[in-house]
């Protein structure tokens, strides 16, 4: 044999045994996209060419088999949830290390992109990446994949802690100089409190302003649009979806403060949200349901009423309930990011 050939053989052999020792990923895309386009199949694909790229993992070209199966299987689910057994079970059956499953919903004439590093061993999510995009040439796709997939493997910690959500973050208002705590939540960041900020409109629970430091101010809905600080702003109805979604199964546990509930209805805090009972406003003057309900404005308003999300002292699931009020009502209010 020459001398060229066994340096050739040698090359191969090392090369094998490298791939081999790499975790193996498969990825699949789920959820909507231009009708008839194939775009979340095009998607996969290239967010499978950027992970390998990386060189940190051996990718499993079944993207379009997972497409389908994660597409049966889940398309019921809001937000294309994916139940750990499941995760267990699809990782055997495509005999894979982790998988790679990016979710596409619809948002306001583009397409919102949020993908989950999952160990299917565990089914811990690793690493999170989310963009936007209009899912409408291969050029989109390339950017995409690109970014997606430099978040997902900054997000997977060599101690294989979850990064899903960063905590420990503030922001000073410089209106009036007060803190909040902030919690990065998927894409978006939160404020971790309720907003605090006096304004022409705003009270505090029964007039008492020590409610104020625990629960911060109750606004009607105009005052609640213009209250946030530059930079911030009240949430429409898409980021409180967007929201509920990142956090996953029975968000209402997971979002809802350690303490502060009444009837045992405290939740776990997973998310770093500490979402607080303050109760609400009447355009009477009058007040009700602290310790038992949050509610919270939404940016979504029609002639005299707007969009609110609460949730009570016995909700595990989520923000169940969500309708029209008066805009007249003192509700919570809480700020995202911009």
């Amino acid at each position: 044999m020459s001398k060229i050939k066994i340096i050739v053989t040698i090359f191969l052999v090392l090369c094998t045994l490298a791939m081999a020792q790499k975790p193996k990923v498969a990825v699949g895309a789920v959820g909507e996209e231009p009708s008839g386009s194939g775009a979340l199949k095009g998607l996969s694909s290239q967010l499978t060419k950027a992970i390998v790229k990386s060189g940190e993992y051996t990718a499993v070209d079944r993207s379009e088999i997972i497409l389908t199966q994660l597409g049966k299987e889940f398309k019921y689910q809001m937000g294309g949830a994916v139940e750990e057994s499941r995760i267990k079970q699809l990782g055997k059956q495509f005999e894979v290390d982790y998988l790679c499953i990016v979710e596409s919903s619809n948002l306001m004439g583009g397409y919102m992109l949020e993908a989950k590093l999952v160990d299917v061993e565990t089914a811990e999510i690793m690493g999170m990446g989310s963009d936007t995009s209009s899912l409408e040439t291969r050029g989109e796709f390339m950017r995409v994949s690109e970014k997606l997939s430099k978040e997902l493997l900054s997000g997977a910690g060599s101690d294989g802690s979850s990064q899903k959500r960063s905590r420990g973050a503030s922001f000073t208002d410089p209106r009036d100089g007060k803190k909040y705590k902030t919690v990065k939540i998927g894409f978006q960041t939160w404020m971790a409190e309720n907003l605090n900020y006096e304004a022409e409109g705003s009270k505090c629970y029964n007039d008492v302003n020590t409610n104020c430091k625990v629960y911060g101010l109750l606004y009607d809905w105009e005052t609640a649009m213009k209250a946030c600080p530059s930079g911030w702003h009240l949430p429409s109805n898409d980021e409180w979806d967007l929201l509920e979604r990142d956090v996953g199964e029975k968000s209402g546990k997971k979002l809802k403060a350690k303490r502060g509930w009444s009837n045992n209805g405290n939740g776990t805090d997973e998310s770093g949200f500490s979402a607080l009972s303050g109760g609400l406003g009447y355009p009477d003057g009058d007040f009700n349901s602290v310790g038992d309900c949050g509610y919270w404005w939404s940016a979504e308003g029609r002639n005299h009423s707007a969009s609110y999300w609460n949730m009570g002292y016995d909700d595990d699931c989520a923000f169940v309930n969500w309708n029209d009020y008066s805009k007249g009502y003192l509700f919570s209010v809480r700020c995202v990011q911009d």
